[in-house]
């Protein structure tokens, strides 16, 4: 038997390895209203599956590209409702739903964000997390 069929076949049978974990901030799965604009102007409204300190996760059928900056504003609370301003990155897209994330979207990461903004951010995750909503 060639060595190339041999390395061929161990090589098949070979796991790939596990995605790597690139957050260092704490995140909750939480449903909430975005509202978002490329440099374009186009302007979308739509829905968050998650949001941590580093960022969100939008849900969108039509994700922009990856590198693409936008200006955005999301509200955490329904009433009275209370827009939180910022600045983000597409820093991942993910087409359709899959096994990590149920509808398909993109995740933002925050740029440019003022230090009270995530620290309340980091508090809102913290509180959900003690009540058992970590994602």
């Amino acid at each position: 038997m060639p060595w190339d069929f041999v390395i061929d076949q161990i090589l098949a049978y070979r796991k790939p390895p596990a995605p790597k974990e690139t957050r260092t901030e704490p995140r909750v799965s939480l449903s909430f209203r975005v509202k978002y604009k490329t440099p374009e102007g186009n302007q979308f409204d739509s829905r968050a599956g998650g949001i941590g300190g580093g960022g969100l996760f939008i849900e969108s059928t039509t994700p922009l590209p990856v590198g693409t900056k936008i200006a955005m504003e999301f509200s955490l609370s329904e009433q009275p409702p209370e827009w939180i301003p910022a600045k983000g990155v597409v820093a991942w897209v993910c087409p359709k739903a899959d096994q990590y994330t149920f509808s398909p979207g993109m995740g933002i990461r925050f740029c440019d964000m003022a230090q009270e903004l995530r620290e309340r951010i980091l508090r809102i995750v913290a509180s959900l997390e003690s009540n058992g909503q970590a994602a």
